[in-house]
């Protein structure tokens, strides 16, 4: 069961994981990878399909935090790495009815591989208007966890 999971969402990982790396370089993406294969595991132990969110969004916002916090640890320089996400993956489900539909469709978006230029392209939004949409669903994730 775990296994099938796992080869489901192996490429939505190293998709998470190469574009950090991008940003970072001093990681290998193979680390990363495993970083978000242990949130994967996180993520199967709290998936209720009940409460209307989907299992690829909570892996990506997981997996991305989890790296991104990885990084953040074994760093020097701390400043030049923002975290996205600051909550738990149990928090998730309580605080993403916070947003909207459109909100979710932008997170699965980015969980499926897409860059944010293309989903501003998808979109059809400029693509400095939809980084301030994003800022703003990253900023309302966080205050409800507050």
């Amino acid at each position: 069961m775990i296994e099938d999971v796992y080869y489901t969402y192996i490429d939505m990982l190293r998709s998470i994981a190469n574009s950090i790396y991008v940003r970072n370089p001093c990681y290998d993406v193979e680390d990363l990878v495993q970083i978000g294969s242990l949130s994967l595991l996180r993520v199967c132990k709290v998936f209720d399909e009940s409460r209307g969110l989907k299992m690829s969004t909570l892996l990506f916002l997981s997996a991305r935090r989890d790296m991104i916090q990885f990084i953040k640890k074994n760093s020097r320089s701390h400043s030049n790495i923002k975290s996205i996400i600051s909550i738990t993956p149990e928090d998730y489900t309580e605080h993403f009815s916070k947003l909207s539909e459109e909100e979710s469709n932008i997170i699965d978006m980015l969980a499926q591989g897409h860059n944010k230029k293309e989903v501003a392209s998808i979109l059809n939004v400029d693509y400095s208007v939809f980084r301030n949409r994003l800022n703003k669903m990253y900023k309302k994730i966080r205050t409800a966890n507050a």
